[in-house]
């Protein structure tokens, strides 16, 4: 379960992106972000940060430009540094790696600073 101050710090990330993009929210990008928070929320740690709990696992498929890689940083990025964690997001490409690496994590580390 969220704590609410998290729930709240993702939701202000996501607002503060699409204001400085002068974008409109999307549902299915909010469904993503909510979901991929959900998950990672749901992850029962031991005193010694071990997994004791079922897998958590979320499938995300959604077509181009429908800001998949936007979701998982503006969910993952908060959540990691709530919990302390490292966030590990893995693509299939290099292009896509490059994109995020060189684009998309700088673009929202300026815009919200998560850092």
């Amino acid at each position: 379960m969220l704590a609410d101050d998290l729930k709240r710090t993702i939701q202000k990330a996501y607002s503060h992106f699409l204001e400085a993009k002068a974008l409109q929210p999307r549902y299915g990008q909010k469904m993503m972000i909510a979901e991929i928070a959900r998950t990672l929320g749901n992850i029962d740690l031991d005193d010694e940060g071990h997994n004791i709990a079922e897998k958590n696992i979320a499938v995300v498929e959604a077509g181009t430009g429908t800001g998949k890689t936007v979701a998982y940083l503006l969910a993952g990025i908060p959540m990691a540094a709530h919990y302390d964690k490292t966030l590990i997001l893995s693509t299939a490409t290099i292009a896509l790696q490059e994109q995020i690496l060189h684009k998309d994590l700088p673009d929202l580390l300026r815009l919200n600073r998560l850092d």
